[in-house]
């Protein structure tokens, strides 16, 4: 590789690794609901950034699969139904409860209109404006 690529601190930046964030990094942050399977490399992972959420104020749901894989629940629903509906039922419920949640703002837009943001059910942020067109902006998941 050349020496320019590995001048970097991809490798610190919370953006790409949220275990290396820092209680100011998590602020402000959207509800998450966060799956750890027991058999997950990353188990440990999950429960630490669960937790930390939890502590900087933001409203997470921790869930854990006992006797899973990682995404076992979702790749194998005729192996693993049970494991498949509670997953389903539980991202239901949690999308439900942040679509509903959430407040809508008004400010100017960027082209000068005025307009609404809120979050629609899939918890992608839509901004309408005064003529009804919408945009929306996909949230990253962590």
């Amino acid at each position: 590789l050349p020496a320019e690529w590995m001048v970097t601190n991809e490798m610190e930046d919370p953006l790409a690794w949220p275990i290396k964030a820092v209680p100011s990094d998590l602020k402000g942050l959207p509800p998450m609901l966060i799956q750890v399977c027991e058999l997950c490399p990353l188990r440990d992972e999950g429960v630490e950034i669960h937790q930390r959420l939890k502590t900087s104020g933001c409203a997470t749901i921790l869930r854990h699969l006992e006797g899973h894989a990682t995404l076992t629940d979702i790749m194998f629903p005729a192996d693993c139904p049970e494991a498949y509906q509670a997953t389903l039922t539980a991202v239901k419920e949690f999308t439900s409860r942040i679509r509903y949640a959430n407040v809508k703002s008004e400010r100017n837009g960027a082209s000068s209109k005025h307009s609404t943001r809120a979050r629609d059910y899939q918890g992608r942020l839509v901004e309408s404006d005064t003529d009804g067109t919408k945009t929306a902006s996909i949230m990253m998941c962590i």
